[in-house]
Protein backbone atom coordinates (compact mmCIF):
# COMPACT_ATOMS: atom_id res chain seq x y z
CA UNK A 1 0.00 0.00 0.00
CA UNK A 2 1.48 3.57 -0.96
CA UNK A 3 1.46 6.40 1.69
CA UNK A 4 0.85 9.69 1.05
CA UNK A 5 2.96 12.37 3.41
CA UNK A 6 3.24 16.27 3.22
CA UNK A 7 5.88 18.10 5.03
CA UNK A 8 5.43 21.09 6.81
CA UNK A 9 8.06 23.56 8.18
CA UNK A 10 6.86 25.91 10.90
CA UNK A 11 3.06 26.45 9.60
CA UNK A 12 -0.30 25.37 10.19
CA UNK A 13 -0.83 21.67 8.65
CA UNK A 14 -2.95 21.07 5.69
CA UNK A 15 -6.79 21.11 6.85
CA UNK A 16 -7.90 17.53 7.35
CA UNK A 17 -4.42 15.89 8.01
CA UNK A 18 -3.02 13.91 11.04
CA UNK A 19 -0.48 15.53 11.89
CA UNK A 20 2.95 13.00 12.80
CA UNK A 21 6.43 14.61 13.54
CA UNK A 22 9.93 14.34 13.48
CA UNK A 23 12.81 16.70 14.55
CA UNK A 24 11.57 20.56 13.75
CA UNK A 25 9.76 18.91 11.34
CA UNK A 26 6.25 18.16 10.73
CA UNK A 27 4.78 15.10 9.40
CA UNK A 28 1.44 15.18 8.16
CA UNK A 29 -0.77 12.37 6.17
CA UNK A 30 -2.18 13.86 3.62
CA UNK A 31 -6.18 14.43 2.76
CA UNK A 32 -7.68 12.62 0.36
CA UNK A 33 -7.68 16.30 -1.86
CA UNK A 34 -4.49 17.59 -1.14
CA UNK A 35 -3.94 21.39 -1.54
CA UNK A 36 -2.13 21.91 -4.67
CA UNK A 37 2.00 21.78 -3.52
CA UNK A 38 5.10 20.93 -5.51
CA UNK A 39 6.37 17.33 -5.73
CA UNK A 40 9.36 15.93 -4.54
CA UNK A 41 10.24 13.12 -7.06
CA UNK A 42 11.54 9.98 -5.46
CA UNK A 43 13.10 6.79 -6.40
CA UNK A 44 10.97 4.02 -7.78
CA UNK A 45 12.17 1.68 -4.37
CA UNK A 46 11.97 4.14 -0.95
CA UNK A 47 11.04 1.64 1.81
CA UNK A 48 7.84 2.87 3.38
CA UNK A 49 7.06 2.41 7.27
CA UNK A 50 5.15 -0.73 6.56
CA UNK A 51 5.33 -2.08 2.95
CA UNK A 52 5.17 -0.91 -0.43
CA UNK A 53 6.42 2.93 -1.49
CA UNK A 54 6.15 6.26 0.38
CA UNK A 55 4.91 9.03 -2.10
CA UNK A 56 6.00 12.33 -0.07
CA UNK A 57 5.07 15.66 -1.03
CA UNK A 58 6.93 18.20 0.23
CA UNK A 59 5.62 22.04 1.38
CA UNK A 60 8.28 24.33 2.86
CA UNK A 61 7.52 27.56 3.36
CA UNK A 62 10.20 28.27 6.58
CA UNK A 63 13.10 26.68 7.03
CA UNK A 64 13.58 28.10 10.43
CA UNK A 65 11.53 27.34 13.39
CA UNK A 66 13.12 29.38 16.66
CA UNK A 67 12.19 26.05 18.38
CA UNK A 68 15.92 24.83 18.56
CA UNK A 69 17.23 28.49 20.08
CA UNK A 70 17.52 27.10 23.66
CA UNK A 71 19.85 24.20 22.75
CA UNK A 72 17.19 21.39 22.32
CA UNK A 73 15.48 19.82 19.49
CA UNK A 74 12.32 17.38 19.12
CA UNK A 75 12.66 13.81 18.57
CA UNK A 76 10.34 11.77 16.87
CA UNK A 77 8.11 10.95 19.52
CA UNK A 78 7.81 14.62 20.57
CA UNK A 79 10.16 14.84 22.84
CA UNK A 80 12.87 17.54 23.65
CA UNK A 81 16.47 16.90 24.06
CA UNK A 82 19.56 18.19 24.24
CA UNK A 83 21.85 19.05 21.04
CA UNK A 84 24.09 17.87 22.63
CA UNK A 85 22.00 14.28 23.34
CA UNK A 86 24.28 11.05 21.94
CA UNK A 87 21.13 10.25 19.97
CA UNK A 88 21.23 13.10 18.13
CA UNK A 89 25.10 13.18 17.46
CA UNK A 90 24.40 9.83 15.75
CA UNK A 91 21.59 10.92 13.53
CA UNK A 92 23.33 14.49 12.51
CA UNK A 93 26.59 12.10 11.88
CA UNK A 94 24.17 10.16 9.49
CA UNK A 95 23.43 12.82 7.91
CA UNK A 96 26.50 14.13 7.47
CA UNK A 97 27.98 11.10 5.89
CA UNK A 98 24.36 11.27 3.74
CA UNK A 99 26.25 15.07 2.73
CA UNK A 100 29.65 13.91 1.94
CA UNK A 101 28.32 10.69 -0.32
CA UNK A 102 26.35 13.59 -2.51
CA UNK A 103 29.56 15.19 -2.99
CA UNK A 104 31.02 12.04 -4.10
CA UNK A 105 28.00 11.24 -6.53
CA UNK A 106 27.81 15.33 -7.83
CA UNK A 107 32.04 15.47 -7.89
CA UNK A 108 33.43 12.13 -8.45
CA UNK A 109 32.48 10.58 -12.04
CA UNK A 110 31.58 7.59 -10.65
CA UNK A 111 30.37 4.18 -12.41
CA UNK A 112 26.06 4.47 -13.61
CA UNK A 113 26.17 1.49 -11.12
CA UNK A 114 28.26 3.20 -8.29
CA UNK A 115 25.60 6.29 -8.32
CA UNK A 116 22.59 4.20 -8.39
CA UNK A 117 23.42 2.17 -5.25
CA UNK A 118 25.08 5.56 -3.67
CA UNK A 119 21.43 7.08 -4.31
CA UNK A 120 20.10 4.00 -2.49
CA UNK A 121 21.88 4.33 0.16
CA UNK A 122 21.16 7.78 0.69
CA UNK A 123 17.49 7.24 0.89
CA UNK A 124 18.38 4.28 3.31
CA UNK A 125 20.38 7.09 5.53
CA UNK A 126 17.23 9.26 5.79
CA UNK A 127 15.26 6.34 7.41
CA UNK A 128 18.33 5.33 9.56
CA UNK A 129 18.31 8.66 10.68
CA UNK A 130 14.72 8.78 11.24
CA UNK A 131 15.11 4.70 13.34
CA UNK A 132 17.73 7.13 15.28
CA UNK A 133 15.27 9.70 16.34
CA UNK A 134 12.64 7.59 17.47
CA UNK A 135 12.81 6.28 20.75
CA UNK A 136 12.04 2.45 21.05
CA UNK A 137 8.21 2.18 22.23
CA UNK A 138 6.22 -0.83 23.43
CA UNK A 139 3.41 0.68 21.19
CA UNK A 140 2.99 3.62 18.48
CA UNK A 141 0.28 5.97 17.78
CA UNK A 142 1.89 4.68 14.06
CA UNK A 143 4.51 2.52 12.71
CA UNK A 144 7.74 4.19 12.51
CA UNK A 145 10.56 3.60 9.92
CA UNK A 146 12.73 0.70 11.59
CA UNK A 147 16.27 -0.88 9.59
CA UNK A 148 16.20 -4.29 9.11
CA UNK A 149 18.48 -6.55 8.54
CA UNK A 150 17.77 -7.50 5.22
CA UNK A 151 19.21 -3.98 4.45
CA UNK A 152 22.54 -4.84 5.98
CA UNK A 153 22.11 -7.75 4.25
CA UNK A 154 21.90 -5.71 0.51
CA UNK A 155 25.02 -4.02 1.98
CA UNK A 156 27.07 -7.35 2.55
CA UNK A 157 26.31 -8.27 -1.13
CA UNK A 158 26.88 -4.92 -2.67
CA UNK A 159 30.35 -5.60 -0.92
CA UNK A 160 31.05 -9.03 -2.14
CA UNK A 161 29.86 -8.13 -5.59
CA UNK A 162 31.74 -4.77 -5.99
CA UNK A 163 34.84 -6.43 -4.34
CA UNK A 164 34.95 -8.81 -7.07
CA UNK A 165 36.44 -6.25 -9.30
CA UNK A 166 39.76 -5.82 -7.05
CA UNK A 167 42.56 -7.41 -6.28
CA UNK A 168 43.58 -8.46 -3.37
CA UNK A 169 44.70 -5.73 -0.82
CA UNK A 170 48.89 -6.49 -0.30
CA UNK A 171 49.26 -2.94 1.63
CA UNK A 172 46.76 -0.24 3.17
CA UNK A 173 45.92 2.42 1.02
CA UNK A 174 45.85 6.10 1.26
CA UNK A 175 42.68 8.37 0.60
CA UNK A 176 43.20 9.54 -2.81
CA UNK A 177 43.43 9.08 -6.21
CA UNK A 178 40.20 10.12 -8.09
CA UNK A 179 37.89 12.78 -7.28
CA UNK A 180 35.44 10.16 -6.51
CA UNK A 181 37.73 8.08 -4.59
CA UNK A 182 38.98 11.04 -2.42
CA UNK A 183 35.05 11.99 -1.39
CA UNK A 184 34.26 8.41 -0.91
CA UNK A 185 37.19 7.73 2.13
CA UNK A 186 35.77 11.14 3.54
CA UNK A 187 32.23 9.64 3.47
CA UNK A 188 33.23 6.11 5.13
CA UNK A 189 35.38 8.16 7.54
CA UNK A 190 32.49 9.86 8.81
CA UNK A 191 29.99 6.80 8.60
CA UNK A 192 32.41 5.11 11.25
CA UNK A 193 32.11 8.40 13.65
CA UNK A 194 28.49 7.88 12.80
CA UNK A 195 28.98 4.33 13.77
CA UNK A 196 30.64 5.56 17.43
CA UNK A 197 27.85 7.98 17.99
CA UNK A 198 25.05 5.41 18.07
CA UNK A 199 26.95 2.81 19.80
CA UNK A 200 27.57 5.95 22.34
CA UNK A 201 23.93 5.92 22.54
CA UNK A 202 23.10 2.63 22.56
CA UNK A 203 25.70 2.20 25.88
CA UNK A 204 23.52 5.28 27.26
CA UNK A 205 19.69 4.64 26.61
CA UNK A 206 20.41 0.90 26.19
CA UNK A 207 17.86 -1.18 23.37
CA UNK A 208 14.73 -1.61 25.79
CA UNK A 209 11.51 -0.11 24.31
CA UNK A 210 9.84 2.28 26.61
CA UNK A 211 6.45 0.91 28.65
CA UNK A 212 3.30 2.74 29.41
CA UNK A 213 1.75 5.97 28.60
CA UNK A 214 3.14 7.65 25.28
CA UNK A 215 2.58 11.38 26.79
CA UNK A 216 4.44 10.29 29.55
CA UNK A 217 7.52 8.35 28.06
CA UNK A 218 8.19 11.54 25.26
CA UNK A 219 12.15 11.24 25.12
CA UNK A 220 12.25 7.60 26.30
CA UNK A 221 13.11 4.48 25.07
CA UNK A 222 16.00 2.69 23.58
CA UNK A 223 17.72 2.55 20.24
CA UNK A 224 17.35 -0.08 17.81
CA UNK A 225 20.80 -2.11 17.50
CA UNK A 226 20.63 -2.28 13.81
CA UNK A 227 21.55 1.52 12.80
CA UNK A 228 24.91 1.04 14.63
CA UNK A 229 25.43 -2.32 12.65
CA UNK A 230 24.18 -0.66 9.18
CA UNK A 231 26.66 2.50 9.60
CA UNK A 232 29.25 -0.02 10.10
CA UNK A 233 28.66 -2.50 7.28
CA UNK A 234 28.00 1.07 5.39
CA UNK A 235 32.19 2.50 5.80
CA UNK A 236 32.82 -1.01 5.00
CA UNK A 237 31.13 -0.61 1.36
CA UNK A 238 32.42 3.17 0.89
CA UNK A 239 36.22 1.89 1.61
CA UNK A 240 35.22 -0.70 -1.24
CA UNK A 241 33.45 1.82 -3.55
CA UNK A 242 36.43 4.01 -2.92
CA UNK A 243 39.16 1.59 -4.33
CA UNK A 244 36.28 1.06 -7.11
CA UNK A 245 36.51 5.24 -7.99
CA UNK A 246 40.60 4.37 -8.68
CA UNK A 247 40.31 1.40 -10.98
CA UNK A 248 39.85 4.17 -13.75
CA UNK A 249 43.39 5.86 -13.00
CA UNK A 250 45.40 2.35 -12.10
CA UNK A 251 44.29 1.27 -8.94
CA UNK A 252 44.92 2.11 -5.46
CA UNK A 253 47.10 4.69 -4.07
CA UNK A 254 49.64 2.32 -1.53
CA UNK A 255 50.64 3.36 2.12
CA UNK A 256 54.70 3.30 1.81
CA UNK A 257 55.75 2.83 5.55
CA UNK A 258 58.31 5.60 6.52
CA UNK A 259 57.12 7.90 3.55
CA UNK A 260 59.82 5.88 1.46
CA UNK A 261 62.37 6.76 3.35
CA UNK A 262 65.60 5.07 3.78
CA UNK A 263 65.26 2.75 6.92
CA UNK A 264 68.55 4.01 8.69
CA UNK A 265 71.30 1.50 9.53
CA UNK A 266 71.91 0.20 13.37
Amino acid sequence: MAHSWVVSCGISVVPGSTVRTVPDITLCEAPSDPVPGPTLAQPEAVRGPTSGTIDIMVNLTRIYTRTGDAGTTALGDNGRTAKTDPRLEAYADTDETNSFIGVAIACGSLPLEVQQTLTRIQNDLFDVGADLCMPLKETYEWEPLRVKQEWIDELEADCDHYNEQLEPLRSFILPGGTPGAAHLHVARTVARRAERAAWAALELYGEAPASGDRKETKGQGGINPLTAKYLNRLSDLLFILGRVANLSAGGDVLWQPGGGRETPQP
